[in-house]
């Protein structure tokens, strides 16, 4: 373990750390766990702490965790005296009001303690693996310098929106609804479950294999979202440009930011961040090595669960080999 190189783990929009870890036997992060000491980070979602396990799941308990930046405090200085290079300790959180959280305070705020926590576990800087918003993340902290990853991987990471039917009006009525209702949270969870039961008739048995991973995933690695990030999330696919809570700073044009070695990896099948699409941020970082690949069957689900995340890590651990890094 101590040989293999370190690897962060950020995860989705809509979804906890967890998400890299179920089902057990076939998930993303237990694919790679035999080439790489996994650290998986934690976004806090303005409440709770952001951090890093810092082991793979089921390798140590919720007790072992290094957290960073709960209410109001600065744990992630505690976590090394001195800092690897590349590893800056960040500034003390600002408190944002929970119902506010977004994509930008997650950017400016969680990361830079998830980065130093994960530094200071793994003794050096690890290389990082963004999937779905946590490849957003990725891109723009590496471009922005708030973090510095020997190599990137983006998974499923949608950096231009694809019209999707349904879901802006969708989207934009959930976030009505709650702002006029006053939630600090969007009960994702229950609406996914309710979704559920729409679909197989109130009985799960009914099911076909993907909406089956789709409830397995809600129940365990499923989190309720703060309205702001959904209205922001609404706008991104209203508009298709990835742009901070303005709307007027458009964050794609940062991409030429990223000069580490860089692989994106799209499912064939993903509706939410689609080959084409992928295929866009792969052309606007300025990496000199670079590399794109393509799941044939993969769905935005099943790149990080199911059989199909097999063969995700392994596109990973060649392509790290490759680079020299493994």
């Amino acid at each position: 373990m101590a040989d293999h190189p370190p690897l962060l783990l950020l995860h989705g929009i809509s979804s906890r750390e967890e998400v890299f870890w179920r089902p057990r036997r076939q998930c993303l992060g237990g694919f790679l766990a035999p080439a790489f000491r996994v650290l998986t980070g934690r976004l806090r979602r303005g409440r709770g702490s952001a951090g890093v396990w810092p082991e793979r799941l089921g390798g140590t308990t919720r007790d072992g965790t290094i957290r960073g930046g709960a209410a109001g405090g600065s744990a992630a200085r505690d976590v090394g005296a001195v800092a690897p290079d590349g590893c800056g300790l960040p500034p003390d959180p600002v408190r944002c009001p929970p119902g506010e959280w977004d994509f930008d305070p997650y950017l400016t705020e969680d990361l830079p303690i998830i980065w130093a926590e994960a530094c200071a576990v793994a003794g050096r800087p690890p290389i990082v693996l963004g999937y779905s918003l946590g490849g957003m993340l990725a891109l723009l902290a590496q471009a922005r310098g708030l973090i510095a990853a020997p190599a990137l991987v983006l998974v499923a990471t949608p950096l231009l929106f694809p019209a999707i039917p349904f879901y802006p009006p969708l989207m934009r009525r959930v976030y009505a609804v709650a702002r006029r209702l006053g939630w600090p949270r969007i009960p994702t969870r229950f609406l996914g479950r309710l979704l559920i039961w729409v679909f197989a008739g109130g009985r799960p048995s009914r099911l076909g294999p993907e909406l089956r991973l789709f409830h397995a995933q809600i129940r365990a690695a499923g989190v309720d979202v703060p309205p702001a990030l959904l209205g922001q999330a609404a706008a991104w696919v209203e508009t298709g440009r990835w742009s901070d809570r303005t709307g007027r700073h458009d964050y794609f044009d940062e991409l030429a930011g990223v000069t580490v070695p860089t692989l994106f990896i799209a499912g064939g099948r993903d509706r939410i961040a689609p080959p084409a699409v992928v295929q866009r941020g792969y052309a606007a970082v300025a990496a000199s090595h670079r590399a794109y690949v393509v799941i044939p069957d993969g769905t935005h689900l099943t790149l990080a669960n199911g059989p199909l995340a097999g063969g995700v890590a392994a596109a990973v651990t060649r392509w790290v080999a490759q680079m020299g890094m493994a």
